[in-house]
């Protein structure tokens, strides 16, 4: 961007891409720096739709990582957070066509010291249920983990990008508990994934995917 002052006149206003102006009891003219569009590389395209894939699905599941991801680094909102623990299981594989994959079975919306809990799924198409049956004792052993952790379920819908979470008991109590799915999911694109807590919500187990019956 150049100044330089004007010796013709007391001008005032714009003139192609000058601008004059009085400063001083002076008349100046400012000429604004040509913009050139640069092309992006292809490294710079491939990230620019990874992270927009990753905002999209960290918007979708913003409101479950209120319960998976309690606690983040303090720099980063729950949202960021996952999106940095998960930035690598996403790629491009056809950059033309703006294709983006995301490696939903070893996806982590949890972590954390407390032992995972111990739950199996069957689903009955009939009903458009899913049953979760959690197992009772045993890895409510472990030291620091308690009959009163609270065992909890996420369903995603990978194409819809839909998400949300279920407190299925506590660690303590073996039950079985079913959960119809919303009528627009599609069953062969759903991604269910348990964690438990601490009674307080504050400490979670790590996260994984499960897989039906």
């Amino acid at each position: 961007m150049k100044i330089y002052p004007v010796v013709a006149g007391d001008l005032s206003g714009k003139m192609d891409r000058t601008v004059f102006y009085k400063m001083e009891d002076r008349c100046f003219g400012r000429k604004k720096a040509q913009y050139v569009k640069r092309e992006f590389s292809e490294v710079e395209r491939k990230q620019h739709l990874v992270f927009g894939f990753m905002n999209k699905i960290g918007r979708c599941v913003k409101y479950v990582l209120r319960t998976s991801l309690p606690k983040s680094p303090k720099y980063l909102s729950a949202s960021n957070y996952f999106v940095q623990l998960n930035i690598k299981r996403c790629e491009v594989t056809d950059l033309e066509n703006q294709v983006v994959t995301f490696d939903f079975e070893n996806a982590v919306f949890a972590v954390g010291g407390m032992a995972i809990p111990t739950v199996s799924m069957t689903y009955e198409e009939a009903g458009r249920q899913i049953s979760f049956s959690v197992t009772s004792g045993g890895d409510r052993e472990f030291p620091g983990n308690m009959g009163s952790d609270r065992v909890y379920v996420i369903l995603l819908e990978s194409v819809l990008l839909q998400a949300y979470v279920v407190e299925l008991c506590t660690r303590g109590d073996g039950k079985i508990v079913s959960e119809t799915l919303p009528q627009l999911w599609s069953k062969e694109n759903v991604h269910v994934y348990a964690f438990a807590t601490d009674e307080s919500g504050k400490e979670t187990s790590p996260s994984y995917h499960l897989t039906f019956a």
